[in-house]
């Protein structure tokens, strides 16, 4: 098997692996941990920052420890799959790559999911339309109301919305049972 067709088995959303895997962010204020399929099982806060308070910041956090144990999982799946062969002498960094043929454009400025979803709820939220659900997306809500999980149909998060209210005076045990019940819904 090759290397792309490993790559492709892992990714594939019917692929069932044998590791389990969670990841924080780069702060290591968030874990999120991950089953075989890559499906998230836990969201947890580690700690309660000016960072975690923010529903950008917590957004950010929990999506960037999601992505990081996905990774995780996806490499290790791959490594027990033979993909990486330590026989294989490495490609050389510093040779030097073709450039691309025809002309180059400027890069293009482009906004982000969050960005255009963020967008997309105020106008929701100032009354535009009911809220609806884009096909294959999940939405989970805490039991009070406070924290919504928005997931694909493989169970990877897509967004992460939590009132700011709440979250300024909550403390970390309240907001780790909210993360909990959406999930687990």
């Amino acid at each position: 098997m090759s290397n792309q067709e490993a790559v492709r088995r892992v990714l594939s959303p019917d692929y069932v692996g044998t590791i389990e895997a969670d990841a924080t962010d780069p702060a290591r204020l968030v874990k999120v941990s991950l089953d075989c399929q890559g499906e998230v099982m836990a969201v947890q806060v580690l700690e309660l920052t000016s960072v975690t308070t923010s529903d950008t910041g917590l957004r950010d956090a929990v999506l960037e420890a999601a992505n990081r144990a996905e990774a995780a999982r996806v490499l290790n799946e791959l490594a027990l799959l033979g993909a990486f062969d330590p026989d294989r002498p490495p490609s050389d960094p510093d040779r030097p790559l073709a450039p691309l043929p025809g002309p180059t454009a400027p890069r293009l400025v482009v906004r982000t999911h969050e960005e255009q979803m963020n967008h997309l709820a105020r106008y929701i939220n100032g009354g535009g339309l009911e809220p609806i659900q884009a096909p294959g997306m999940r939405r989970t809500t805490s039991l009070n109301g406070y924290v919504s999980l928005a997931r694909n149909d493989r169970g990877q998060l897509t967004a992460v919305d939590v009132d700011q209210e709440w979250l300024w005076a909550t403390s970390l045990e309240r907001l780790n049972n909210a993360l909990k019940e959406a999930v687990e819904q």
